[in-house]
C-alpha cells in the first residue's frame, strides 16, 4: 500500500510522495527546519476515533518568505514561473478542453469557460482568494476555479519536481507557511533515523549529480597553460571539449604558483560543486607553494597534480650561470624534473629543438628551498611554434601523428583521470 509524505502551503496540498521524497524537494529545506509535535489523532486523519489518542507529526516548516527566497537563489524566481505558467496555459487553450472529458459536456464547457480568460497573474490572484476544497484531490479538481484546479494546469511535463509550482503558491500566498509533513514515511520506515539531516543530505545527493554533468574545472598557474593544454585537448581528446573546462584568464587574473595554491583554497571555501583540478608546474616554485597547501584537508571534488615527470627532462641541457672560466654561462646536462618543467618541456621535442638539432637549454636562476629554479630559454619563441603546431594539427587531423604531443598527452591523461577510482 505503501507510505505517503505531503507538501503543503498551510493546509492547500502541492504534491504528494509514495515511499519518499524526492532529493530536489528535500533540499528546499534546511536541517534546522526539522520538528516534531503531538497532536490528537482526530485532528490529524478526518477518519479517526475520539478515542485513538495523540500522534507524533514528524515535518519541516518553514515561513513562505524563507522558502522563497531559497527557491530565488536555486533559479526558480518568480519571473520563471511565471512564464512556465504562461506556457502550460497557452497549451491549455490550445487543446481547449480537460483532457479526458466529453467536449460536449457541460463541465468540459465550463473548463473552457474558466480557462480561456486565464493568464498566469490572473492564475495567481485567483489562487490567492480560493479556500481550499474538502473530499478527494481528484473530486477537488472538479471543481471549476477551485485551488486544486488551478493547481492541476500546470502539470508534472511542465515542473516535473514541483518546484516551480511552489514558487507560484508562494506568490499567491506570501505570508503562508511550507510544510513537508513525512509522519506517513516515518512510521512506514522510509526516513532515516536522524530525519533532521534529510535536506542535508539531499542537497549532498544532489551536488554529486550536478558535479557528474558539469564540466570538469581545471585550474592551472597561468594563462599560456590553459591555453596550451585547452587546444591540446581539442586535437588530442576532441570529443571531451564539453566535459573539460579550463579556467579564463582573460578574466584578468593572476598568473603563478602561489596564485594558484590561492585560488584552489578559495574553491574549496566556496564549496564549487563541479569537480575541479589544479595542475601546477613541475618545477621548484610549485614545489615550494605546494609545502603551504593541505592538500588531505580540501573537499573530495578537487584534485591537486604537478606535471608529472617526463623523460625528456631527465637529461636536458642546462644553462649555468656565468663564471670566470665561462664568462657565457656553463652548459650542462642535468634532471630538471621538479626544478625546471613548466609546459614549455612538455610541448613537444619538435617545438623545443633548435636548427641545429639541439634543445633549447634551461637557464638557472633564483635557489629556492626546493632547488634551483630554471626557465627554459625562448619560451616566446617555443609557445609560438607551438601554436603553429597547433593550428596544422586543427587543420589536418592526419598529421597528428607525425607530431609529438608525448608531453601535452601525459598532462592531459592525469586530469582526465584524476577522479579514476584506483583498481
Amino acid at each position: 500500500m505503501g507510505s505517503y509524505g505531503y507538501l503543503k502551503v498551510d493546509s492547500l496540498v502541492l504534491g504528494t510522495y509514495k515511499n519518499g521524497v524526492p532529493a530536489e524537494l528535500l533540499a528546499i529545506f534546511r536541517n534546522d527546519m526539522f520538528g516534531t509535535r503531538q497532536v490528537s489523532r482526530t485532528d490529524y486523519f478526518d477518519d479517526a476515533d475520539e478515542d485513538e489518542g495523540v500522534l507524533d507529526v514528524v515535518e519541516f516548516r518553514a515561513p513562505a518568505a524563507v522558502i522563497a527566497d531559497r527557491l530565488d537563489v536555486m533559479g526558480f524566481e518568480p519571473a520563471a514561473a511565471l512564464t512556465l505558467l504562461e506556457e502550460a496555459l497557452d497549451r491549455h487553450k490550445l487543446l481547449d478542453t480537460d483532457p479526458g472529458m466529453d467536449v460536449r459536456s457541460e463541465y468540459s464547457r465550463a473548463w473552457s469557460e474558466a480557462l480561456r480568460p486565464l493568464t498566469a497573474d490572473r492564475w495567481v490572484t485567483q489562487l490567492a482568494a480560493a479556500v481550499p476544497g474538502t473530499g478527494s484531490a481528484h473530486e477537488q479538481g472538479r471543481v471549476i476555479s477551485s485551488a486544486a484546479w488551478l493547481l492541476d494546469l500546470l502539470d508534472e511535463e511542465y515542473d516535473p519536481d514541483g518546484r516551480f509550482l511552489l514558487r507560484l503558491v508562494l506568490l499567491a500566498r506570501p505570508a503562508g507557511e511550507v510544510i513537508l509533513d513525512v509522519t506517513d514515511l516515518a512510521g512506514g520506515g522510509w526516513v532515516p533515523e536522524r530525519p533532521a539531516e534529510l535536506p542535508s543530505a539531499a542537497m549532498s545527493d544532489m551536488r554529486g549529480v550536478a558535479a557528474t554533468h558539469a564540466p570538469v574545472v581545471v585550474l592551472t598557474e597561468g594563462k599560456t597553460d590553459a591555453e596550451m593544454l585547452s587546444g591540446a585537448l581539442a586535437v588530442l581528446y576532441p570529443h571531451l571539449t564539453d566535459l573539460v573546462r579550463f579556467l579564463d584568464f582573460d578574466q584578468k587574473l593572476e598568473g603563478s604558483a602561489s596564485a594558484l595554491v590561492r585560488m584552489v583554497r578559495a574553491f574549496a571555501a566556496a564549496g564549487i560543486a563541479n569537480k575541479v583540478v589544479a595542475i601546477f608546474d613541475n618545477d621548484a616554485a610549485a614545489r615550494e607553494e605546494l609545502t603551504t597547501l593541505k592538500v588531505a584537508g580540501l573537499p573530495d571534488n578537487i584534485r591537486v597534480l604537478r606535471y608529472p615527470d617526463i623523460g625528456l627532462a631527465s637529461d636536458y641541457p642546462t644553462l649555468g650561470p656565468p663564471t670566470l672560466e665561462s664568462p657565457d654561462g656553463s652548459l650542462a646536462r642535468a634532471d630538471v624534473n621538479g626544478l625546471a618543467a613548466s609546459i614549455e618541456l612538455y610541448l613537444g621535442e619538435d617545438v623545443l629543438t633548435l636548427p641545429d638539432g639541439s634543445f633549447r637549454p634551461v637557464q638557472w636562476g633564483a635557489l629556492k628551498k626546493s632547488g634551483y629554479q630554471g626557465v627554459v630559454s625562448e619560451k616566446g619563441e617555443i609557445q609560438r611554434l607551438f601554436r603553429e603546431k597547433l593550428a596544422r594539427a586543427a587543420a589536418d587531423s592526419s598529421i597528428v601523428p607525425s607530431q609529438d604531443w608525448t608531453g601535452m598527452r601525459m598532462i592531459l591523461d592525469q586530469i582526465l583521470t584524476a577522479f579514476r577510482a584506483p583498481r
